[in-house]
């Protein structure tokens, strides 16, 4: 992945704006860090990013492709939430390989 930009990007629920109008440029060896008290964005622009929320408006890109109506799984990113989710009927294993199946990595690798 050589980039993550966001365009005019804006999210809102209902009446609260928890994005409003982000643009972002983010190149291949940049790192951010989104700071701020709770219920500023950050999390939601994650979640924006990596497709799991729908923007009200703007643009997504991901390296050079526009992401912004594609689902998750089709993205090629993937997000590591603060709260643990694992699947409580996989064991270990099948819960750090379930991504790689999804899509469809050999065994081998």
């Amino acid at each position: 992945m050589s980039r993550v930009k966001l365009t005019d990007v804006t999210k809102q629920y209902d009446d609260v704006t928890a994005v409003d109008n982000m643009n972002l440029d983010l190149n291949d060896g940049e790192f951010i860090c989104l700071v701020g008290p709770s219920g500023c964005g950050k999390s939601t622009t994650l979640e924006t990013i990596a497709g799991l929320t729908k923007p009200t408006s703007g643009e997504i890109l991901i390296g050079d492709r526009e992401v912004t109506n594609l689902p998750p799984k089709d993205r090629g990113i993937a997000m590591v939430f603060q709260n643990i989710a694992l699947f409580p009927h996989m064991d270990v294993y099948d819960n750090i390989s379930f991504g790689l199946r999804l899509r469809s990595f050999p065994q081998d690798e």
